[in-house]
């Protein structure tokens, strides 16, 4: 799964009603369900877990996973890269504050500000050659990397790697590229990867030599907030450039259009129009043509006839040709003929296509 359907789908599930908030308590959760599982069939005696995070969502797994540690009775230090001001994602700051209002305290939690490389060089597992006394949880960065690694960040993923301790990464292992799987500094090299909902696409592409044994885990996103479209989607719509010019936002071509229905092709048209396309074409029979072209945003190709026939083939090919998405069948009727078109054109189009109406 691509970073950017990933987010996505989180906010789609916000606009079901499913709060990111939950989502993260439930990957959490998993999170320290894995760990327990992995620590147990690894070690023979209990040993220390240790969470390094960052500013993000990743970071925010693993401060819920520390409560769910701690109740399974771990001792958990907690690696900030990042104090409570620099977090940015709100519901990692709002799973800090939990850990921070357990007071009087009975849980084994210390958490560590390591605002320098020094702090971070003087921390425990920097200092430690033994591979029984910790578990590592990498939850620094995830998939919002962007650009350079911060000097702290790259040294402590250098840390995480020359120690002797076991690695688990959340989701992507720090410093490598969620969608390509390419390593453009340094990151870590965990002995698992444990993944939320699905596993995210540089994690296949990057093999295990780089993230380790992959565990998936299902946080309860419903199917529905992945693959039908919802309010998340509209991030994936591409902004328009100051310097363009009408046909740089997308062409459109609409086949439909009979003479009993005009209606039909123009409302697709004009819904084309209102989502930001910038030229839209109806290929229409000429019945209907003339109705279709009162709306000016339009530019109607009027075809000879009463209904669409396979005698309009070539000449709507060669449209589709000039456009970026077709969309076949408002208002296109029933007619057999017709039918016998839009299944020449389904398979003939290569461009992104819509059966819509009379088409299906």
């Amino acid at each position: 799964m691509d970073p950017i359907d990933m987010t996505v789908t989180d906010l789609n599930c916000e606009y079901l009603g499913l709060s990111r908030l939950c989502l993260m308590e439930s990957a959490g959760k998993s999170l320290a369900e894995e760990v327990g599982k992995i620590a147990v069939y690894t070690f023979s005696k209990p040993v220390k877990i240790i969470i390094f995070t960052g500013s993000g969502g990743n970071g925010g797994d693993g401060f819920v996973a520390a409560r769910y540690l701690l109740n399974r009775g771990y001792d958990v230090d907690i690696y900030m890269l990042k104090d409570k001001n620099g977090i940015h994602s709100a519901e990692a700051k709002t799973n800090y504050e939990i850990l921070e209002n357990m007071k009087p305290r009975f849980s084994h939690l210390t958490v560590h500000n390591l605002n320098t490389i020094e702090d971070i060089d003087n921390c425990e597992v920097a200092n430690s050659d033994s591979f029984s006394e910790f578990i590592i949880i990498d939850g620094i960065l995830g998939t919002g990397i962007n650009g350079k690694l911060r000097e702290n960040i790259k040294r402590a993923i250098e840390v995480i790697n020359t120690s002797n301790g076991l690695t688990i990464s959340v989701d992507v292992p720090s410093g490598l590229d969620p969608l390509t799987g390419q390593i453009h500094d340094v990151a870590v090299k965990p002995q698992y990867t444990v993944s939320f909902h699905k596993v995210k696409t540089g994690i296949h592409k990057a093999g295990e030599e780089k993230v380790g044994g992959i565990v998936t885990c299902d946080i309860g996103i419903p199917i529905e907030a992945e693959y039908f479209i919802n309010h998340g989607d509209m991030i994936k719509l591409n902004k328009r450039s100051l310097k363009s010019h009408k046909g740089n936002n997308g062409k459109v071509l609409i086949v439909g259009g009979s003479k009993e229905y005009s209606g039909a092709p123009s409302i697709a048209g004009l819904a084309a129009i209102g989502a930001g396309a910038d030229l839209v074409y109806v290929a229409a029979p000429e019945s209907a043509a003339l109705a279709i072209s009162t709306h000016p945003d339009l530019i109607v190709n009027s075809l000879k006839g009463d209904y669409l026939t396979t005698e309009h083939t070539e000449e709507i090919l060669e449209m589709a040709d000039k456009v970026d998405a077709v969309l076949l069948g408002p208002g296109a009727g029933i007619n057999d003929e017709t039918g016998k078109l839009l299944n020449i054109l389904a398979s003939k189009i290569k461009k992104p296509l819509v059966l819509d109406a009379d088409a299906l």
